[in-house]
Parts: structure tokens; sequence; C-alpha cells
């Protein structure tokens, strides 16, 4: 009982602004509609001023007159006039000089009712929790309600005499008609024909677009929410129940950049797709580098990587000290787009390295030759290479793990091929090489490392790659 008188007494509460929001309301009738699109009685602690806050809401409703005379009159009535009303109401006007401030003490008045709220909700929280009803997950999802029920009534709208909505109406009305019929009443969705049958945008619309599944309704609405964020300036919040936000940032840079969005999830991704991503990135107030990397799984681990960058220099080298934490050598090649031509060009030269690595240590074991000796001896000489020593030597143990999938090496190849059509290249080399992997993935070998394309050559010539140790 004591910890309840207790948590009474000091409950959140502000007489002054409670005293003042009353004064202000008697004072001026004005304030009236925009103080009670804001506030309830309950929101008033001290129960003298809920009760002339109630009175005021009904007469409001009713469209009555309301001044200090007229809600004396009123509570009268109604049975909540004592002796020191009268005097009470008067001592309101004249405490609130003006009601110029009014919605500043409907906030205070307001914040102090929802403490008072959570407070209750807490205590309730609590009581429950030592009470020990029910397992953890119920009392988390009664909890839940109970502060979901606060937000809830706060949503809420009280009634409105007609005659105050119908100044609003009229006022919207005479800018119409001063515009001669062509503003639109709501925001544009920037699609015409859709404004034409919904004029646009408007508050408390509730506007459903339905469709079968992959009609691009996902799509139309991130357009018509960007194009609103566009003209009015402000804010545009997205909720998904299917999409995460990195899909909805994806389908936004493919409709604002013209990018094909299978080509964005899979990352199959062309010089001018990375040009266009930088322009819609660019256009939201960001900066987008593409930044592929070489070194392989050793490399990744070592932080050795080398890192081939193309977008804006100024970009780049605030992203600097970020990707030097990664590789040991960064170069920036140029313009959005850039970073993903010098990553093909480095493909194109793996493609032709492993064709010379798995022929010529199948070579080696054929002839007889003791293949690891053969290969140490390789190594450090002309015909060495990096993808020679490390590869080089999984393969000694049938080591088919990838530095790099096969998958992905058919994806850069695939693109590799489509540049040279655009610049009109013959590639012989690369052409092989995209048709042996395919041959690799078709035989489920798609999530090998490039390494065993050995299996493939052994094949062809009717012979098998054995383990050399």
């Amino acid at each position: 009982m004591a910890a309840d008188e207790l948590l009474l007494r000091q409950a959140p509460h502000s007489p002054q602004a409670e005293q003042a929001v009353l004064g202000s309301m008697l004072i001026d009738p004005d304030c009236i509609k925009d103080v009670m699109d804001k506030l309830r009685p309950e929101d008033f602690y001290l129960r003298a001023n809920r009760d002339i806050f109630e009175t005021i809401y009904h007469m409001f409703v009713y469209s009555r007159p309301i001044d200090g005379v007229t809600v004396a009159g009123e509570m009268e009535k109604t049975g909540v006039y004592n002796d020191n009303t009268r005097d009470y109401l008067l001592q309101l006007m004249d405490v609130t000089p003006t009601s110029a401030n009014v919605m500043e003490y409907v906030q205070i008045v307001l914040d102090k009712s929802l403490m008072r709220q959570v407070a209750s909700a807490a205590g309730s929280i609590s009581a429950m929790v030592l009470d020990g009803a029910g397992d953890a997950g119920a009392m988390l999802e009664a909890a839940e309600q109970k502060v979901y029920a606060i937000r809830r009534g706060r949503s809420a709208q009280n009634m409105v005499p007609v005659s105050v909505v119908l100044e609003d109406v009229m006022a919207h009305l005479a800018e119409l008609t001063a515009s001669g019929g062509k503003t639109l009443p709501g925001l544009s969705t920037g699609l015409s024909a859709v404004d034409a049958k919904i004029n646009g945008l408007n508050k408390s619309d509730l506007l459903l677009l339905a469709a079968r599944p992959g009609m691009g309704k996902t799509s139309m609405a991130l357009n018509v929410a960007l194009s609103a964020a566009r003209e009015s300036g402000k804010t545009v919040a997205i909720f998904s129940l299917e999409m995460s936000k990195e899909q909805l940032v994806t389908r936004l840079i493919a409709s604002e950049g013209l990018v094909e969005n299978t080509r964005l999830v899979t990352g199959n991704l062309r010089e001018s797709d990375w040009q266009r991503i930088a322009e819609a990135a660019s256009a939201q107030g960001c900066a987008a580098l593409d930044a592929p990397v070489t070194g392989g799984d050793v490399g990744a681990r070592e932080a050795r990587l080398s890192i081939f960058v193309g977008g804006d220099k100024a970009a780049f080298e605030r992203a600097e000290p970020c990707l030097a934490k990664m590789g040991q050598r960064l170069l920036h090649c140029g313009p959005a787009g850039s970073g993903q031509q010098a990553k093909l060009a480095n493909q194109v030269a793996v493609a032709g390295v492993m064709f010379s690595v798995c022929e010529s240590l199948l070579f080696a074991q054929e002839a007889g030759l003791d293949v690891a000796q053969w290969l140490e001896l390789v190594v450090p000489g002309a015909a060495g290479s990096t993808a020679m020593g490390t590869l080089g030597r999984r393969l000694l143990k049938t080591d088919y793990a990838p530095g790099f999938f096969i998958d992905h090496f058919i994806k850069d190849l695939g693109l590799c091929l489509e540049e040279c059509r655009r610049l009109r290249l013959v590639l012989p080399g690369v052409t092989l090489a995209e048709e042996f992997y395919r041959m690799m993935q078709a035989q489920g070998r798609g999530r090998q490392g490039t390494q065993a394309l050995i299996q493939c050559l052994a094949t062809l010539s009717g012979k098998e790659w054995r383990k050399h140790e």
C-alpha cells in the first residue's frame, strides 16, 4: 500500500502546463480544435483540471459557445461544480495572458501523460513477472501488448464537429479553384495516368496495388515513393513484409539506374552497369565504387589482396584507408566500371595460366617425371607463377578446394566475352576456357576450384590425374 501511495505522489505531471492549456482554451476558443486533436481528458492528472477539460470537450463536440461563464454553467449541470469552481476558472484565465504558446503546453501535458501510462504498464509487467504468471515468452508477449496498447490509444481520433472540419475543406477548395483546376490535390506519383485516376497521394488515403506475383508491384511502389520524396523534399518510409532492406535498395538502384535487377542480384555486371549504379547512388547522395579483388583465399586471409577500384577519385581517397586493411596493392583504375574492367583483364590472364599449369603438370606425370620435384624446380624459374606455386602444390595432393569457384569463374569469363563482343576483340583462349569450365560445371564441379581443370584435361586423353607426394 505504501509503495502504491508513493507511486501516486511521484506520478509525472505538470500543474502549470495543465492550467495553461485550460486557460488558453477559455480565453481563445480558436485554439480549442488544435488542443482537442492532441489531448484527452485522461491526460490531465489533477481531477479538477480533468473535469474542466472534459466539460469543454463535450461543449466543443456539440458546438456550444465556450468561455468561463458557459463552462461554469455546464459543470454545474453535470454535477462536477463546487464552491471553488468559478474562482478556479477565473484564476486559469488570469494566469494565462495569451494562448500563443498553447501547443507547447499541450506537448508537456501529453509527455507527462505518456510517462504515467508507461509507468503503469511497467508496474503491471513487474507484478506479472514477480507473480510468475506464465513462461517468459507469454510474459514478453503480454508486455509488448501493454506497450502497444499505449501507442494504439494515442493514434485514435476523437470526434470533431463538422463545422470545424468544414473550414479546412472550404479553404482547400478555394486554393484549388484559384489554380484553375491545374493543381494536383495531393503529391504526384510520378505517373500522370495514375495521378489522373487517384488525384495524387493525399493525406489519410489508403491505396491498394494488387497484381499477380512478379508483375512489378514493388518496383512501382518504390518509384512512387522516390517521386514523392523528390517532389515534397521530405523523407519517405518504406515497410516491407517480404523483402529485406538490402533487397529493397537493390530494386531501387535497378529502377533508378536502369540496370536489370537480375544482374544486380547475380553480380553479373558490365562496365556500363557500374556507371549507372554510380549515377543512381549519386542521385541518393552516396558514392559508389566498384572494387573487385584478386589474390584468392590465401590473399584474403592474409590481407594481401590486389584491389582494382573504379569510381570517383575523391570517394576512392576517402575509402582508401578501409581498403588498405584488406589488400596490399590498391589501384584507382578510372571512372565507375574501370575496376570491373581491370578485374576482367586479370581473369583473362588467369584463364591462360590455369591451362599452362594443368597441362604442364599432366605432361610431367605422363612423361614419368617426379612431378613434385619437377614443380619445385620450375616454380622459381621463368615458367613459374603464383598459380603454379599455390595451385600446383594443391594439385599434387589432388586438392580441389576453391580459392576461386568454377561457378564464379564462368561468370567472369562470360562477362569477358560480352566485353570482347563490344570491343570487337577475338580472344580464342578466353572462348576455349569458358567452354571447358562450362563442361566441368555440367559435370557437377562448379563448387570446385579453378585448378580442377586438370581433371577435365586428363579425361580428354583417357588418363587420370594421380596424387603426387
